[in-house]
């Protein structure tokens, strides 16, 4: 990777600055200036360094690949966090008017997630950028219509247990969605920080929480396909939000990038007909549902296998799992959850929040 540098501070720690720059790039060339001059074009730089101080807010109205840094500590991490975007980049490319990519959250086989800023939307200053490694020419404009009246219908506004969608469309090269960004991190990372172990008012709150808004999805005519801990982000307040709720799954059925019989959802997660090949329901997001439930229940996933094939056949044959004897109310519950045929299961999810027991 070649790399064109402006680096802008006014101490003498630009050799080091420099130092630490050469050894992460094997090609690269720098400039150097104490303060920025609004003379220089920016465009022939690749990136700006700068040192934090009382210029950034000019700086910052420039449309430039920046990294802004107050101790010597942090910039190499700011550093790396570049290269693996450009890295990225370089495999998949794909650029969006308006926004500018900052950093790699998330990589899948079929996706990425970017953290992305705008200077031009000031409403959405911060926000999730997923790219779908997918080709777009067998998409229709029909297609895509319909896809971006299926996110304007959902009332996500009003709703405070979706992740908002702000934008969907496809470029020349990829098909993506503009999302609302969230940094105070998954379920998954929540649930690990306290030991596995929640209290159970708080399971049963969080629970709900993630029943209402996978109602919502449901009631728009959507399924989720991959419900887990990890597409559940947390809020400032600690309420939840639920992500990747099954909108861009139709599309990319529609387009021929998936089938409808192949499997999707993750091996901890999936529900018995999706391995068989069967397709997916509301009933397969409520088995996923039910293994939350378990979850967060009890701290830890209701199946293990040493491998994925393993874990598939247990969701597939082994009986619905049994809870601890102070959660035997609970039981009944999941058992209409987790029920091996989609028959046997819930017909809705709000039927969970009004099958729970009372709890003293």
């Amino acid at each position: 990777m070649s790399l064109s540098v402006l680096l802008i501070q006014d101490d003498q720690s630009f050799c080091d600055v420099q130092a630490l720059l050469r050894s992460k790039v094997s090609d690269i060339s720098m400039v150097t200036k104490p303060v920025f001059d609004l003379n220089i074009d920016l465009s022939v730089f690749d990136l700006l360094v700068v040192k934090s101080n009382n210029s950034i807010v000019r700086l910052k109205q420039q449309r430039v690949e920046m990294i802004v840094w107050n101790d010597f500590s942090d910039l190499s991490e700011k550093i790396d966090v570049y290269l693996q975007l450009q890295r990225y980049l370089k495999q998949h490319p794909f650029t969006l008017n308006d926004w500018i990519l900052k950093e790699v959250l998330h990589n899948s086989d079929s996706s990425i997630i970017y953290h992305a800023i705008s200077f031009d939307k000031a409403a959405f200053a911060d926000v999730a950028i997923k790219f779908f490694k997918y080709k777009p020419h067998n998409l229709t404009a029909r297609k895509v219509s319909e896809f971006i009246n299926t996110i304007n219908n959902i009332p996500q506004k009003k709703l405070n247990n979706l992740v908002e969608i702000i934008e969907a469309g496809v470029t020349s090269s990829a098909f993506y969605l503009v999302m609302e960004y969230l940094s105070y991190g998954n379920l998954r990372q929540a649930l690990n920080g306290c030991g596995n172990k929640l209290p159970l008012t708080h399971a049963l709150s969080w629970f709900q929480e993630i029943v209402v808004a996978l109602d919502a999805v449901h009631q728009k005519g959507l399924i989720h396909h991959d419900l887990k801990i990890d597409n559940i982000l947390l809020r400032s307040d600690g309420s939840l939000a639920l992500m990747d709720y099954g909108v861009s799954k139709r599309l990319l059925l529609d387009a021929g990038y998936i089938s409808e019989g192949e499997l999707h959802g993750s091996p901890h997660y999936v529900s018995p007909e999706q391995i068989s090949g069967d397709s997916c329901t509301q009933q397969s997001d409520i088995y996923s549902l039910g293994v939350i439930f378990y979850e967060l229940l009890v701290g830890r996933k209701p199946y293990f296998g040493s491998t994925a094939h393993e874990l598939m056949m247990q969701q597939v044959m082994a009986p619905v799992p049994e809870l601890p004897c102070e959660l035997t109310s609970f039981q009944p519950l999941l058992n209409k959850m987790m029920a091996k045929s989609p028959r046997d299961r819930l017909c809705c999810a709000m039927d969970a929040i009004e099958s729970l027991p009372m709890v003293a």
